[in-house]
Formats: structure tokens, sequence, C-alpha cells
């Protein structure tokens, strides 16, 4: 809505640049001039990645090609992504991935609207010996801290939150 909710003007304009992709997991973010969005997607021989695509017109048209955000080039599970506007103009955006054989939380940040993205960052610490999953970010009210919490498995039903805080809007991370 570009009226404060009175009126909405769906056009049903598709994000992705590929009309074949098996596509999950979507993540928006807007700043004053930018939405930007990521999502799983399979369109690699059944390599799950991460991808964005952004729009610098309120949403009318979207880039293309879609822009991927994960720099893993191996066939490993990506999935989960969440995505995050910060006070200094940049993006993170943070997710599930299992390089390494390990389910870990990884991050990435763009500081122009998602043209380009830094290389990952591994968010959660190879302390967890259990499975960690739906990383989810936020911030504090005084934009001083940025926080991704996520779920981890200890056994059967048993599930613990954790956290992990970034003071550098997303360049590096700790426990």
């Amino acid at each position: 809505s570009l009226d404060g909710g009175v009126s909405y003007n769906y056009s049903g304009t598709r994000i992705q640049d590929r009309p074949d992709t098996n596509s999950s997991s979507v993540a928006v973010a807007s700043s004053s001039d930018c939405i930007l969005c990521t999502w799983r997607d399979w369109r690699d021989s059944d390599i799950d990645a991460i991808y964005s695509s952004y729009s610098l017109d309120y949403g009318e048209t979207w880039s293309s090609p879609d822009i991927r955000v994960d720099d893993d080039p191996l066939n490993f599970s990506r999935r989960n992504p969440d995505l995050i506007y910060c006070p200094d103009g940049s993006f993170v955006c943070v997710w599930e991935d299992t390089r390494g054989g390990d389910t870990n939380v990884y991050s990435s940040r763009t500081t122009d609207c998602g043209m380009t993205w830094s290389p990952n960052v591994q968010v959660s610490s190879d302390n967890y010996t259990e499975v960690v999953f739906m990383p989810l970010l936020a911030i504090d009210d005084q934009a001083s801290a940025l926080y991704t919490l996520f779920q981890t498995s200890i056994g059967p039903y048993v599930h613990e939150i954790r956290l992990c805080r970034s003071f550098d809007y997303g360049v590096s991370w700790e426990d």
C-alpha cells in the first residue's frame, strides 16, 4: 500500500526471475527506498540455495537475474532465511546451513539493497553438537546490537533457544 493501508494495488508481480524454480521460506525487509526479498530455492540441480531480489520502485519491478546470497558451491542444504534492515543502511540475512557436515547459522550482509552480498559468516559456533534451525533476527530499540535467535535440538522433542549477537550489524557475531 502506498497510502497507509487505505488501498492496495496487487499486481501479482512475480519476484523470482525464473518460473520453474521451487522456492520456499520467504523473508522480506524494506528501507525507505528498497524492498529486499530472500528465499530458499532449488533451481540448480536440487541444490538448496538462498537467493534474493530487490525492488527500487515500491515493488513494481524486481531485479533480474536473482542474486545468490550464500557463497558455498557444494551441495549442502540451506533453508529458512530471515532478513532485517539495519540503521546503518545495510540488510542482514541469516539462514540454516549444513556446510561442513553440521547445521549452523550463517549470515551475509548487503549495503547496496542486495545488488551484492558480503562473504558468508558463520554465526553459531561449532560447539553445538545438536541441530540448529529456524534463525530469526531482531535489533534492539537503541540500534546498538543485532540478535539472531535460533533453536537447537538436544534430544527427541527437546529444544533449546540460543542467541548470538552482533555489534557491527552482521559483520561479526559472538555467542
